[in-house]
């Protein structure tokens, strides 16, 4: 019996997430749609993500707690709890957090915990707050140490286009600036194409290129854990699957958006986000390759007019783990900061 089996058979209410779910899942993120407007994870989209396969799903019909089990991402051992939808649902996290605890032997984590209730009510059953790395040790980093930016459409195409908008956003603008200057001056020519399977090596090259710097950057970083090959075969082996399988030839700029930008003919970088509802795209991946100088900066502009056309309001930036990250994504016109908590069961 493997592990997803063990806790589907020890765990009442456990079930493993199928794209049977999608409905279930949408209808609890529907109801709460008022109390969580643009937080990153409300979405069937965010649930496919984290599952990877190993995904199950607590649905106490009497009580209408949904809660979902899996690991972190890229991971195979399902000792994370995210997002607990429906009233109260918080009340059955430490149940399920404990019964998890027998079956893996250990620590487990709830994350993507919204609201000072919440995480007073998990301190108070048995859990406390993941202490701070201090940035030293690659191994204890998670991407929700520094809160969701959430930025408002309108006030990036205002910006880029001259108009105040009483954000101060002087870096994001000169940077975009340097690619648009080129495109105008014909130095370079654009062209963005919804993400396919034809365009499928393509894509692995840019994933290649764009994971060796990171990994590399990433190493210098840290104290303990980051070690480059690992780090360049995650990329491999789960970052780049996970796109091709969930998104190409998928992309119909509603439910999913997901696009390759290409310079002279030369592919540099990739963008894509989901609907959290009418109003806000989540960002889920922007990265590029890193020797074009504004290149970054100008995917969200061009994110920014994407959405403007397609009626959304707001862009979720997401978390981060790290400071820089979250001083960068601040710098493209923050209106808002949303807190994920994470919290890990004491050990018995």
């Amino acid at each position: 019996m493997d592990i997803i089996e063990k806790i589907i058979s020890s765990i009442p209410n456990c079930s493993k997430i199928t794209d049977d779910d999608q409905s279930l899942y949408e209808e609890f993120l529907k109801s709460e749609g008022k109390k969580y407007p643009y937080h990153y994870s409300r979405s069937w989209v965010f649930i496919k993500q984290i599952s990877q396969g190993f995904g199950i799903k607590y649905f106490n019909k009497q009580k209408e707690h949904l809660i979902t089990i899996a690991p972190n991402w890229g991971g195979k051992v399902p000792n994370y709890i995210f997002l607990p939808l429906g009233i109260n649902s918080i009340e059955s996290v430490p149940f399920v957090a404990k019964e998890l605890q027998k079956i893996l032997g250990q620590k487990i984590i709830a994350k993507k915990i919204y609201g000072e209730d919440n995480k007073k009510y998990l301190l108070e059953y048995g859990f406390r707050e993941v202490p701070s790395s201090g940035n030293t040790d690659f191994n204890n980093l998670d991407d929700d140490k520094y809160p969701e930016i959430i930025c408002g459409v309108d006030e990036i195409i205002k910006a880029m286009f001259g108009f105040p908008t009483g954000i101060k956003m002087d870096s994001f603008k000169n940077h975009v600036r340097k690619i648009k200057r080129k495109i105008f001056l014909g130095e370079y020519e654009i062209q963005e194409r919804n993400l396919t399977k034809k365009l499928e090596r393509d894509f692995k090259n840019l994933v290649d290129r764009w994971s060796s710097d990171i990994a590399e950057r990433t190493a210098k970083q840290f104290k303990s854990g980051a070690n480059v090959p690992e780090i360049k075969k995650w990329m491999a082996d789960v970052y780049y699957p996970h796109f091709i399988s969930a998104y190409a030839d998928k992309v119909d700029n509603k439910n999913i958006i997901a696009y390759l930008t290409f310079l002279d003919g030369n592919l540099v970088a990739f963008t894509s986000a989901y609907p959290i509802n009418q109003n806000c795209l989540a960002v889920n991946a922007s990265f590029c390759d890193v020797k074009y100088d504004g290149l970054i900066q100008y995917q969200f502009f061009s994110l920014a007019a994407r959405a403007k056309f397609l009626g959304f309001k707001y862009l979720n930036l997401g978390s981060n783990d790290l400071e820089t990250q979250h001083l960068y994504k601040s710098s493209m016109g923050k209106i808002h900061e949303v807190y994920p908590y994470i919290l890990e069961l004491a050990e018995n």
